[in-house]
């Protein structure tokens, strides 16, 4: 998938730059992302859309 995809929805933009798909689950790898801080949970509390429980990663691809 190349290029910027822009999509407006209710006065939001949303800029979709790089899309990634992880096929093979590694625990050690991600256990080692949440003790560099680099791995961060993300609920939605008191929110009226509770999606799950996410993770977010932070600076993938840098040192």
């Amino acid at each position: 998938m190349g290029g910027v995809e822009l999509q407006e929805k209710e006065n939001v933009k949303i800029n979709r730059e790089i899309v990634m798909m992880f096929q093979k689950f590694n625990f050690d790898g991600f256990l080692n992302t949440l003790e560099k801080g680099k791995t961060f949970v993300d609920f939605d509390a008191g929110t009226g859309h509770n999606h799950g429980t996410k993770f977010r990663l932070k600076h993938l691809f840098t040192s």
